[in-house]
């Protein structure tokens, strides 16, 4: 299966843009494959990449979230030095999710997306 992109990015933010850039370039060293898709909310528009195994990145006007089985890893701007210091943070999470590694380390906070029995 090919690597998909479903929609034109040239609305994103200048993170975004250099974000989704990063992660392609980071999933390229690897086999892994992705689906790729821009999604209107409300108030912003945000990437979803889907690396298949198990990960989500999202991409936020200024911040992200890199999903890794029953955790969410926060990239939020206030905790980095700037946009290119959180992108590497974010990409240092990726790589190691991806080799199978523990993400956290360099994250904003982590949530536990899902807590209790199997449904």
């Amino acid at each position: 299966m090919a690597n998909q992109d479903h929609s034109d990015y040239s609305e994103l933010s200048s993170f975004q843009r250099v974000a989704l850039a990063a992660a392609k370039d980071v999933i390229s060293l690897t086999t892994a494959q992705y689906d790729c898709e821009l999604v209107s909310g409300q108030s912003e528009r945000f990437v979803r990449l889907e690396v298949f195994g198990g990960y989500t990145l999202w991409l936020y006007v200024d911040g992200a979230s890199l999903a890794v089985g029953e955790k969410s890893f926060m990239y939020e701007l206030a905790d980095y030095d700037g946009e290119m210091s959180m992108v590497g943070a974010l990409m240092e999470g990726l790589s190691r999710a991806l080799r199978g590694e523990e993400v956290s380390g360099a994250a904003s906070r982590v949530r536990v997306l899902f807590e209790g029995d199997e449904l």
